[in-house]
């Protein structure tokens, strides 16, 4: 049987307080980081620092990087507390990694909650993973490496190499006369990566997004002649190198090998029975201010049964509905997706 935190023989206002002074303690005091720097990605001025990747066995593998706690592995702890855990990169060939810049994604999860752990990259190979205990219970903690260093430098590269990874097109047609140009919100860019002397403004046809094609060079042709816009799918540029393929195809989402177990205290009941129970905010949505969500770098909310429910306040949850895709030539074969709709909590 699941209870929330409000219903316990303790005095309800009493319990709910320390589990919120639990939940506003300074994490970045206790291990000395920078809270701006959570979850923080590598900026595209880092990125383009590095050299394109010659050799994917000096990427990081998750397969060969570990895991740890950094409280004993016994400690059993409560609603609210802070757990953290140390990532420690090794690449394919069991070196330890030095530098950072990895993407690193971390959850802590049973079989009826999950959420979202916050990453700290300490520049060196080794990132801290970040977890508030929402509920109580034994749960699960595992992390990937979403992207690598060197396919995140790819990433950035990639724009400035090419016009875009897909190509957009623009039909002109009046009588006898058609002409196919290339297109792009960026007209600057457009006209420097294309032969293309002069562009077309459509602008004010997408809603006010900037978007430009090339203006045909056909003087029978003009820019009111466009008939529509056709893509092709995505293409990586000949300029990546062979290591760079190999990670962006077949090294992202990895999953390190390891995961850790953790144990939230439970509180006994007076039949002796044990109820799992959750955190449950005090304060209405309504009543909330939500400005202090601006900068927040942590995670608002966690998954109970496949429902996102808050942490800040009570207000809109959705509920989620998790769909294996089979057989489906247009998504990746066996992979998972989320839908949902919303629902007003009372």
């Amino acid at each position: 049987m699941i209870k929330s935190t409000n219903v316990h023989v303790e005095s309800k206002t009493s319990h709910r307080r320390k589990i919120e002074r639990r939940l506003s303690a300074d994490t970045e005091n206790h291990h000395k980081i920078i809270y701006s720097r959570l979850n923080e990605v590598i900026s595209e001025t880092g990125a383009l620092l590095h050299q394109p990747c010659q050799d994917q066995n000096t990427a990081a593998n998750a397969r060969l990087s570990t895991l740890a706690l950094l409280d004993s592995p016994d400690t059993v702890y409560e609603i609210g507390d802070k757990i953290h855990v140390l990532a420690t990169l090794f690449d394919s060939s069991g070196e330890r990694k030095w530098t950072g810049g990895d993407h690193l994604r971390s959850r802590i999860w049973n079989n009826i909650f999950s959420a979202p752990g916050s990453i700290y990259d300490y520049k060196n190979g080794s990132y801290l993973l970040i977890f508030t205990a929402f509920w109580s219970g034994k749960s699960q903690i595992s992390a990937t490496i979403a992207y690598t260093r060197e396919a995140i430098t790819a990433f950035y590269r990639m724009p400035y190499e090419v016009l875009s990874l897909r190509t957009i097109k623009a039909k002109f047609k009046v009588q006898n006369y058609e002409e196919v140009t290339l297109c792009h919100p960026n007209m600057k860019h457009l006209l420097a990566h294309t032969k293309h002397k002069y562009a077309c403004n459509f602008t004010s046809l997408n809603s006010g997004m900037p978007w430009y094609c090339g203006k045909p060079k056909n003087p029978n042709l003009k820019c009111s002649d466009w008939k529509f816009v056709k893509s092709s799918l995505p293409k990586l540029p000949l300029t990546i190198s062979k290591c760079e393929k190999e990670l962006l195809y077949f090294r992202s989402h990895q999953m390190f090998s390891k995961t850790i177990t953790v144990t939230v205290k439970e509180r006994m009941y007076y039949n002796g029975r044990k109820d799992v129970e959750h955190i449950i905010p005090s304060i209405p949505c309504s009543k909330y201010n939500t400005t202090k969500l601006w900068e927040r770098k942590t995670t608002t909310g966690f998954f109970y049964n496949m429902r996102w429910q808050l942490t800040h306040c009570q207000g809109h949850t959705a509920t989620f509905q998790l769909f294996m895709v089979e057989n489906d030539h247009s998504c990746p074969s066996g992979q998972y997706f989320i839908t949902g709709r919303h629902h007003t909590s009372v």
